[in-house]
């Protein structure tokens, strides 16, 4: 008979939203320079692990042992992302849906919609469930530390509204501000190949004689020369 774990992923997400509404600021630098978030007030130590660029992230350990989330012990990664992958019909996409090809203009677009009136556009630059599942998630930090695809994609859903809504109210006190440059760097300890992650990433607003850098993205996404938001997830 298949033994199958209940378990909730309240606790998962709040340890990755309240990771990713930390700002840079409020990091520390690791060893190899990348940076590292420190352990969210509230939450078990040993309850989290690092991934290799730093961020904070559910162990799975902690997974298992939060009340409600299910989990088929018995499947190997391979077969929970097949099920994953089981919603979608048709030819798997080989590559991102949409037309920004640069990191710069994929920020600075997102910034005239989080400063405009109308966000009707701001779905369209971040990835959907399928380019999830199909061109991120298997070379992703997640999958390869063993999380379930489920489980990654409910966090990016669950964090989405509120970050989303915090990227609005930031922007909107700096739309005078002039962007001036955007900041994207790659991921360090990212996995080479045709997907590669950048972040976190921000405008940089200048206002007077200051300088200051938005950041309003947490992960971008390239993949064969289109680039997209991981998530409205972001460090503000």
């Amino acid at each position: 008979m298949l033994r199958r774990l209940l378990i909730s992923a309240t606790t998962a997400a709040t340890i990755i939203v309240a990771s990713c509404d930390r700002s840079p600021a409020q990091k520390t630098s690791n060893a190899l320079g990348a940076s590292a978030d420190a352990v969210p007030a509230g939450i078990d130590p040993q309850m989290v692990e690092r991934r290799e660029d730093g961020v904070v992230v559910a162990s799975r350990d902690s997974l298992l042992k939060t009340p409600g989330y299910i989990v088929d012990s018995i499947f190997p990664p391979e077969e929970t992302l097949r099920r994953f992958r089981a919603d979608f019909s048709g030819a798997p996409p080989t590559s991102l849906d949409g037309s920004m090809r640069s990191r710069d203009d994929l920020l600075r677009r997102y910034w005239r919609i989080l400063t405009s009136g109308d966000t009707t556009g701001a779905g369209a630059l971040v990835l959907t469930k399928r380019e999830f599942a199909y061109l991120y998630l298997p070379a992703s930090p997640e999958f390869k530390a063993g999380m379930p695809p489920q489980i990654a994609w409910l966090l990016l859903e669950r964090s989405a509204p509120t970050a989303f809504s915090k990227a609005r109210e930031v922007a909107v006190t700096r739309r005078t501000g002039a962007v001036v440059g955007t900041t994207c760097p790659p991921v360090v300890g990212a996995l080479p190949g045709e997907l590669q992650v950048f972040g976190p990433c921000g405008v940089i607003i200048r206002s007077g004689a200051s300088r200051d850098t938005m950041w309003i993205a947490s992960r971008v996404v390239a993949h064969r020369g289109i680039v997209k938001l991981l998530s409205h997830a972001n460090p503000l």
